[in-house]
């Protein structure tokens, strides 16, 4: 999956992955935490269609097992709104990644992220 940035011309005859995603390090905390929000920046070209941008968020204490949610606690729900809260259900957790998933609607036009913060507090 290409990323494009704005300002950037395609070559012709390119296209790209309707979908892809990345997989962040491991941020440590150094001490369990609160999760609070997870925001980005993005550009999003509105024929890469609906929820190009979305993010799932996996915590644990022993920096080995990672289970990727959303918003309600499951697998099959996703973070489509920069500012969203996370899921209570990760706080008291040292150790943080997020997963990128990009898509597009049309091969021709590809989301860009930026930069993804996720906001904790310490406990």
């Amino acid at each position: 999956f290409f990323i494009l940035f704005p300002g950037q011309i395609r070559p012709p005859g390119n296209v790209y992955s309707a979908s892809g995603s990345l997989t962040s390090s491991v941020f440590d905390a150094q001490s369990p935490c609160n999760l609070e929000t997870i925001t980005w920046n993005a550009t999003i070209p509105g024929e890469a269609g609906a929820d190009a941008v979305k993010f799932q968020i996996a915590v644990n204490n022993d920096n080995a097992a990672w289970d990727f949610v959303g918003p309600d606690g499951t697998a099959d729900t996703y973070y489509t709104t920069s500012g969203q809260a996370i899921w209570q259900g990760h706080s008291g957790s040292r150790y943080i990644k997020y997963k990128l998933f990009l898509s597009t609607a049309d091969a021709g036009f590809t989301p860009a992220v930026h930069d993804v913060t996720i906001n904790y507090n310490l406990q």
